[in-house]
């Protein structure tokens, strides 16, 4: 549920990348390559760990 959302750890991730390379502190081919590594397109991809609820 946290991936579709995009409140995983990975999507946070991103979000952090996108920030800096909007203020061009880094370039965009970085984001692009955190997208494809972590999967995000899938939101089936992601892990909220083995604790359910707010754990």
């Amino acid at each position: 549920a946290r991936r579709h959302y995009l409140i995983d750890a990975d999507s946070v991730v991103v979000k952090a990348l996108q920030a800096l390379a909007q203020q061009g502190k880094l370039d965009r081919e970085v984001v692009a390559q955190a997208i494809e590594r972590y999967n995000l397109e899938d939101v089936n991809a992601g892990s909220s760990g083995s604790q359910g609820g707010e754990a």
